[in-house]
């Protein structure tokens, strides 16, 4: 048994603390504001998995980071990346050495909590992100969260990348993870980064007429069309860097032919995105977009589409994406060649040439 926290009250913070509660592990919740308030008064959540829904007891659920942290030997973060520097600086004072802090999914949101706890001399963990989500699900209700696909097996790194193998030992019980090169490979892998914006801004009239579908109703021909220019942007920075490349653009390609994949109707039933505020245009932008052209004006490589996506984006937002997202700069990669930048990913330290 293992003394667990899960930071985020949304659909992932709840199938993980139901899940690792029900694999014997004493779990607290955690998330700030009014996010879990009804799991606060009841203590339970109601987890579906396979149509079988099972009321799980939680150990204990805060909004007190104090209470959350101390003694705990593992830290969940599932929350959107937006939110990963207002978690660091709340959790800050109560992480310890000791602890495995893991973001699902990653974002670079480890490069973020490193940043602000070497440059506020806070105690540093093992820091680390899961290269897709942990879990595939979808939040019911307040208290309800139902597994979308079974629990699979999933890429890691850690920031330094040396202590990728610490981290999977220290989750060798409770999932099956794979060591990746870094956390920029990581997070180039991301599916999300592919398809959730361009699929999302060109249904935009869809979505703000709702009733919309994402992958039942999003995926045509043009729509892929665009995707995979998107995708060819990415696989440049990634051959670039030495990346590994995991994703591919057929499942997509699948997902939208339902009648001769009727198994991936788990996709298709995902309903959603509600409205252009949604995290499929704004995170994905923020994280996905950023990094993508970021890298390539860092490493002279030209994103047309990703630079095009940001821009509507910034319009539907009213978020100015180009100086607010996530980029080599205010992530203390910038100015660095390929050599460099692979050296900091995997050590942590500046290397001079």
């Amino acid at each position: 048994m293992k003394k667990i926290t899960v930071i985020g009250g949304g659909a992932t913070g709840l199938a993980a603390a139901a899940h690792l509660t029900l694999k014997g592990n004493k779990v607290t919740l955690f998330d700030t504001g009014e996010n879990i308030e009804k799991i606060m008064k009841c203590r339970k959540i109601n987890f579906i998995e396979s149509e079988i829904t099972r009321e799980v007891d939680i150990n204990n659920c805060t909004n007190d980071p104090k209470i959350a942290l101390e003694d705990c030997e593992i830290v969940i973060v599932a929350v959107i990346a937006q939110r990963h520097e207002e978690i660091v600086k709340v959790c800050s004072k109560y992480f310890s050495k000791n602890q495995i802090v893991l973001i699902t999914p990653g974002n670079l949101g480890s490069l973020v909590f490193y940043n602000y706890l070497k440059n506020n001399d806070y105690k540093m963990p093992l820091l680390a992100e899961v290269e897709s989500n942990l879990y595939v699900c979808k939040k019911r209700d307040d208290i309800t969260v139902e597994l979308v696909l079974p629990i699979r097996p999933r890429y890691i790194s850690s920031f330094p990348a040396i202590d990728t193998a610490k981290v999977i030992e220290g989750f060798q019980d409770i999932y099956t993870l794979y060591s990746a090169k870094n956390v920029l490979e990581t997070t180039l892998n991301l599916p999300n980064i592919d398809s959730h914006v361009p699929g999302a801004i060109l249904n935009v009239g869809g979505i703000e007429r709702g009733d919309f579908y994402f992958y039942r109703d999003g995926l045509t021909k043009s729509v892929l069309k665009f995707i995979e220019k998107l995708y060819e942007e990415k696989i440049m920075i990634m051959k670039k860097l030495d990346c590994e490349i995991r994703t591919k653009l057929d499942l997509l390609e699948k997902i939208s032919d339902a009648d001769n994949f009727p198994n991936l109707n788990p996709f298709r039933e995902i309903k959603g995105p509600d409205d252009v505020y949604h995290r499929y245009i704004s995170e994905d932008t923020f994280v996905g977009m950023s990094i993508i052209t970021s890298l390539g004006e860092m490493l002279g490589i030209k994103t047309p589409t990703a630079k095009a996506l940001i821009y509507i984006a910034s319009i539907l937002n009213d978020c100015d994406y180009r100086l607010k997202g996530r980029t080599c700069e205010n992530l203390g990669l910038s100015n660095m060649t390929k050599t460099q930048l692979n050296y900091y990913l995997e050590t942590g330290r500046n290397k001079e040439l």
